[in-house]
């Protein structure tokens, strides 16, 4: 079984869905292979340009 947290940015330069799909550089391509067929986490970062800030 094979780990993995894919990084889901809302501004990302790529056409990503995690729902569907998630693109990534071609040199991942070996290292995501490992990881058809098992579960991957989605890690969205906490501070994302395009996230309006709120205050309480």
């Amino acid at each position: 079984m094979t780990f993995a947290v894919f990084i889901h940015r809302s501004d990302s330069i790529y056409d990503d869905d995690p729902a569907e799909r998630y693109q990534f550089p071609p040199q991942y391509l070996s290292r995501v292979q490992a990881c058809v067929g098992d579960w991957i986490v989605y890690l969205e970062p906490s501070k994302v340009a395009t996230r309006a800030a709120t205050s309480p």
